[in-house]
C-alpha cells in the first residue's frame, strides 16, 4: 500500500501532466477560432475548474501535513474521478484543425 506522501507525489505529478495538457488543449481551442465548438470549449472551462480545485485541496494538504489523506481523498475522490473521465473523453473527441498561416 502507497503512503500519504507517494499518493500525493503521484497526484501532482498527474496534476501537473494534466494542466500542462490543458494549456496546450487551450491554445488550440483558440487558434482554432470559431470552428471550435462551444461544447468543447464548456469541457475545457470545466476540467480546468476541476483541475484547479483538487491542486487546492491538494496544497492545502500539503499544508496540513500528510495526516489528513482521509479526509482529502473523501473529499476530492468524485472531482479527481471526473477529471479521469473529462481527459478520456477529450481524448476520443474530434480535435478542430488549427489552420496553416
Amino acid at each position: 500500500m502507497k503512503t500519504t506522501e507517494e499518493h500525493v507525489s503521484w497526484m501532482a505529478a498527474r496534476l501537473r501532466c494534466w494542466g500542462a495538457r490543458l494549456d496546450k488543449l487551450g491554445v488550440g481551442v483558440e487558434a482554432a477560432g470559431e470552428k471550435a465548438t462551444v461544447r468543447r470549449r464548456d469541457r475545457i472551462a470545466a476540467l480546468r475548474t476541476k483541475h484547479h480545485l483538487v491542486q487546492a485541496r491538494l496544497d492545502a494538504l500539503g499544508a496540513a501535513g500528510g495526516d489528513e489523506w482521509e479526509a482529502f481523498w473523501t473529499g476530492v475522490k468524485g472531482t479527481w474521478r471526473d477529471l479521469v473521465i473529462g481527459f478520456k473523453a477529450l481524448k476520443t473527441a474530434p480535435v478542430p484543425r488549427r489552420r496553416r498561416p
